[in-house]
């Protein structure tokens, strides 16, 4: 024959012993998530024409948004770069960028081509764009004759 052994909880006691259980419990250290990408958004004025696809192709490039995996990043990162609050609403309304939720956007498959395309029509120079990622990368100026980034002050971003 088994014996049940049975507890018997006084009310007036029960939160104190609560109280007392839960010190008793050991805590775990919740590690904060350290970002893992620092990139640099020059301060100035939004280019125009082929300087701004180019520095939108140099933004997308940095963050990792315009390769075929299609890179989530988060808005916060997107919009600290001059004049991409505006882009995000434009090509968002045309289906181009995307929320994914969680405050990530990406480009969509049509945005990709989109941005592929306008860089091969307008025929973009390539090395020009190349110095704009590496100014975004380093926050440094390389003196190259851009003269989107001539003489600018940039925002650190980590995401």
């Amino acid at each position: 024959m088994k014996t049940i052994k049975k507890t018997v909880v006084n009310p007036a006691t029960l939160a104190s012993d609560i109280v007392k259980a839960s010190s008793k419990v050991p805590t775990v250290k919740k590690e904060a998530v350290k970002p893992s990408h620092t990139v640099y958004a020059p301060i100035l004025s939004t280019p125009a024409g082929h300087a701004l696809f180019s520095y939108t192709d140099a933004i997308m490039s940095v963050l990792g948004m315009n390769s075929i995996k299609r890179n989530s990043v988060p808005e916060k990162a997107f919009k600290a770069f001059q004049g991409m609050t505006k882009a995000l609403s434009y090509h968002g309304k045309l289906g181009r960028i995307e929320k994914t939720g969680n405050g990530l956007v990406r480009l969509t498959t049509q945005g990709l081509t989109f941005f592929t395309q306008r860089k091969e029509k307008h025929n973009l120079d390539q090395k020009v764009i190349d110095k704009m990622i590496s100014a975004m990368k380093s926050g440094k100026y390389s003196k190259a004759k851009t003269a989107v980034f001539q003489n600018v002050k940039y925002s650190k971003v980590t995401y």
